[in-house]
């Protein structure tokens, strides 16, 4: 008996999948399991495993290797010591995000809402943690505000930049009182997401992202990227 009743089974299937790659089920790199494996765990036709992998695919997390098989999309590798790439990659945050978290504001169920603030829970609880446990916690958190959109791509979008941002994370959260205002600025970016207000979310992200910007910049130092790139904002 399959697993669904929707119409559109492939995107269900989809989805799942989706899911395991991005909790960590299935690493970057590692092969899916076989369509037989597939087929019996789902319950649904081979036609239907095929066209969901054909969208995730499009989407880029799944890539199919001639006479091996299916694997996890591996991580682009991106040299955030050039300073064109890491211009580019503030700014297409500064771009990018707020805009996702208005968008998850009006799609996020109630379950959606209930994960997200479960990590503001726990961030509240080990704000003196190691730094890379609250670097986790932060990816975890701007993960969860892209899937409560229910938008493949900006999903999709989001796992990309967090990845490629996230050895930043480490140095400016040493700066001393920052872990205390990132905490809070994602507590108003979560409450303006269980509110419904997509306007606060908006605002409450572009600001948030703005200070992480500005920090960052003197951390690491303006450069010519950086003015081009506020010329063409």
């Amino acid at each position: 008996m399959s697993m669904f009743r929707t119409k559109r089974i492939y995107e269900e299937v989809a989805e799942e999948i989706r899911n395991w790659i991005l909790e960590g089920k299935i690493k970057p790199g590692e092969k899916l399991p076989s369509e037989e494996e597939l087929l019996k765990f789902f319950g649904v036709s081979r036609a239907s495993l095929r066209e969901a992998f054909r969208l995730l695919e499009s989407m880029g997390l799944v890539e199919t290797i001639l006479g091996k098989g299916r694997f996890a999309r591996s991580l682009p590798k991106v040299d955030l010591s050039s300073p064109t790439v890491f211009y580019e990659t503030l700014i297409a945050r500064e771009i990018l995000e707020p805009m996702i978290t208005k968008y998850a504001a009006r799609c996020a169920t109630s379950e959606d809402i209930s994960r997200i603030g479960k990590i503001i829970e726990k961030v509240e609880e080990r704000l003196d943690s190691a730094i890379e446990e609250l670097i986790r916690y932060d990816q975890e958190f701007h993960l969860e505000v892209a899937k409560a959109t229910h938008n493949f791509f900006l999903i999709n979008i989001t796992l990309d930049y967090l990845n490629i941002i996230r050895g930043l994370g480490e140095n400016t959260l040493k700066v001393p009182g920052r872990k205390e205002k990132s905490f809070k600025e994602h507590k108003r970016i979560y409450e303006a997401i269980a509110n419904g207000d997509e306007e606060e979310a908006f605002r409450a992200d572009l600001e948030h992202v703005r200070n992480v910007k500005s920090l960052i910049e003197k951390l690491y130092g303006e450069g010519e990227e950086k003015r081009v790139g506020d010329a063409l904002l």
